[in-house]
């Protein structure tokens, strides 16, 4: 199969094909398959939440129906950090069973100075696709909280 883009401008017309892609597989008895990578949101600061938004799960292609979600939160010491590499990367939380994958990792002091990155799973019966999320920007601590001056009048001085 193949796809063609056609640009118009004013009365000409410009086509580029894809490449051939394929075979196409029947929809059924498909090994988990993974079509989009949703990024990370929030703020990687300490104290706040980083997720994958539910709206924006990634896409999938599975037949028999997937019967388990799973996610965990890795610690790494440079962006796009390699999980596989312990040097790289450390785990930070997982989670077996997810309803989705918008569960939050809560940012704490332990990860500051690092880059976060989330792994999400689908497994069918036929057997389990794994994700890697892109890293966030380095974790940071929460910005100094400077407190309103207070004016001191003569009546308050003792």
């Amino acid at each position: 199969m193949r796809f063609a883009v056609t640009g118009y401008r004013g009365t000409a017309s410009s086509r580029i094909w894809s490449a051939a892609i394929g075979p196409i597989t029947p929809y059924s008895n498909l090994f988990p398959t993974f079509t989009f990578v949703p990024p990370l949101y929030g703020e990687p600061i300490v104290g706040s939440r980083l997720y994958v938004a539910y709206e924006y799960s990634p896409e999938y292609l599975a037949y028999p129906a997937i019967t388990n979600r799973s996610i965990a939160w890795w610690r790494c010491t440079a962006e796009g950090g390699a999980v596989e590499n312990a040097n790289d990367c450390v785990i930070a939380r997982s989670q077996a069973r997810v309803a989705d994958w918008s569960v939050p990792y809560i940012v704490t002091s332990s990860d500051l100075g690092f880059f976060m990155r989330a792994q999400i799973s689908i497994t069918n019966s036929l057997g389990t696709a794994t994700m890697f999320t892109p890293t966030s920007e380095v974790v940071t601590s929460p910005p100094l909280q400077i407190g309103r001056a207070t004016r001191l009048n003569s009546s308050h001085i003792t």
